[in-house]
């Protein structure tokens, strides 16, 4: 299937970017945009357009869909220290716009509902704490399960 949306002359006059490095980022917020949409099917397909500006010029609009709408928050919310209660989330959102932050960048596969699997980038505003794996002679208790 074609991308329908891509323009050839844009293409043409703008940068051309290397890929997205995995890892650590300084990068600029640019103004935060809450889309409030209802898919055909009439489920939500709400989302926060978030334009992150790298240093070397490239923008790059990440979407934040369902839960992952509120974890951006409460992520960029402790990576800044704002303990400051907000009567609307956009009020909050406005006081991002032209904020230096830090981005850890790194890669999730999953399953898509199609079932076929499929990787992308993924952006978090705190650092990943680091995942072990059991080895199959450490036997995992249930009680170290995630959500066990």
């Amino acid at each position: 299937m074609a991308n329908n949306n891509f323009n050839t002359a844009e293409f043409l006059r703008g940068a051309y970017f290397s890929p997205i490095e995995l890892g650590v980022h300084t990068v600029t917020i640019g103004k935060v945009k809450t889309v409030i949409e209802t898919k055909d099917d009439n489920t939500d397909g709400s989302y926060l357009l978030v334009p992150i500006n790298f240093t070397n010029g490239r923008k790059v609009d990440v979407r934040f869909y369902g839960i992952g709408a509120k974890i951006f928050c409460d992520q960029i919310r402790q990576q800044l220290g704002d303990n400051t209660d907000y009567n609307k989330l956009v009020d909050f959102l406005k006081t991002l716009t032209e904020k230096s932050v830090s981005v850890w960048i790194s890669k999730r596969t999953y399953t898509a509902n199609d079932g076929t699997v499929k990787t992308t980038l993924q952006y978090d505003f705190v650092e990943p704490a680091e995942v072990t794996t059991p080895t199959s002679a450490e036997p995992v208790e249930p009680s170290e399960l995630p959500f066990g």
